[in-house]
């Protein structure tokens, strides 16, 4: 009962999320020429152009996520993992910052 209502909310977040973007959308002609959703299963895909910016994943697990946020000059914002399985055992760069 308790994930019924945890799809429930994240599909109706999904809906509103969709509505709020296609009317900005419409409220700027540029954007509207500009960005596209697309939705695929159990995500939105918000494009700019053919280039994809985020995807809103509402069955993803426990709670809904952007994934992969992507900046305009295609640098990526959020971690690979746990969507990227192969992630898991990669090491993190750190600075030293004794020598």
């Amino acid at each position: 009962m308790l994930l019924r209502r945890s799809v429930q909310s994240s599909v109706r977040l999904a809906i509103v999320l969709a509505l709020a973007l296609t009317t900005w959308f419409t409220l700027d002609a540029h954007a509207q020429d500009r960005f596209k959703i697309d939705k695929v299963a159990n995500r939105i895909d918000i494009l700019d152009g053919d280039a994809l910016v985020t995807s809103y994943h509402y069955r993803s697990g426990s709670k809904p996520i952007l994934w992969p946020l992507i900046g305009p000059d295609k640098k990526r914002f959020s971690r690979e993992y746990p969507m990227v399985q192969k992630m898991r055992n990669m090491i993190t760069p750190t600075i030293d910052l004794c020598g």
